[in-house]
This record gives C-alpha cells, sequence and structure tokens, in this order.
C-alpha cells in the first residue's frame, strides 16, 4: 500500500466562515437632487442659449432694419409736419386709405374662409 500521507496536503484545510453581505444604505438616495442654485445655473444657460440662437437669426437682424429704417422715417415726417397742420395733414392721409384697406382685410378673410372650409 503506497504511502496515504503523500496525497493530504502540509497545512490541514480551515474553512472560511462566509462574510455576511453588505446591506445597502437606505438613508442616502440612490439619484441626488441637484440643488437650488445648480437648477438656476442650468436655467439660466438654457435661457443665454435661447436668446443666443434668437438673436443669431435673419428673422431678428431683418426686423431690426425695419424697425430702425421706420423710426427714422417717422421721427422725419414728424419733424418736417410743423405743428397742428401736420397733424391734420397726417389725419387726412391716413383716412384716405381706410376704404381700399378695409377692402384688402375684408378679401384676405374671405380667402382665409375658402382655406377653412375645404379643409
Amino acid at each position: 500500500m503506497p504511502n496515504s500521507k503523500a496525497n493530504l496536503p502540509d497545512k490541514p484545510y480551515i474553512a472560511s466562515p462566509k462574510k455576511p453581505p453588505v446591506p445597502l444604505a437606505t438613508s442616502v438616495p440612490l439619484v441626488m437632487k441637484p440643488d437650488k442654485q445648480f437648477q438656476k445655473m442650468q436655467f439660466k444657460k438654457r435661457l443665454k442659449r435661447a436668446y443666443d440662437r434668437f438673436m443669431g437669426s435673419s428673422f431678428v437682424h431683418k426686423s431690426l432694419l425695419a424697425v430702425a429704417a421706420l423710426t427714422i422715417s417717422v421721427g422725419d415726417m414728424m419733424a418736417a409736419s410743423k405743428g397742428a397742420a401736420g397733424f391734420t395733414k397726417a389725419t387726412t392721409e391716413i383716412s384716405s386709405y381706410q376704404t381700399p384697406v378695409s377692402n384688402l382685410m375684408k378679401a384676405i378673410a374671405a380667402v382665409i374662409a375658402l382655406v377653412g372650409a375645404f379643409n
């Protein structure tokens, strides 16, 4: 019979006790809510991005140019009007446009009504 001690390890095997599982911390939330300062900063960033995108559009550039031209032309007309006589002249000129503008608005309303009716 061969030596039975040859198959045995030098040191006896000692089973280590199992460690208990680590419990999850329930007092700490898994998802942290951003604080008010962070939310305010994010809102400011979004607002600035929207403002930059709006101001960068060609529509705004054209609108600002139109408003500036209108302001300058109205200022020149008011300077040339010379008081009450200018106001009466402007009133008669504007009232002369009342009938054609009214007819134009009625025509536009009729077209919109027809398009809406067939939609």
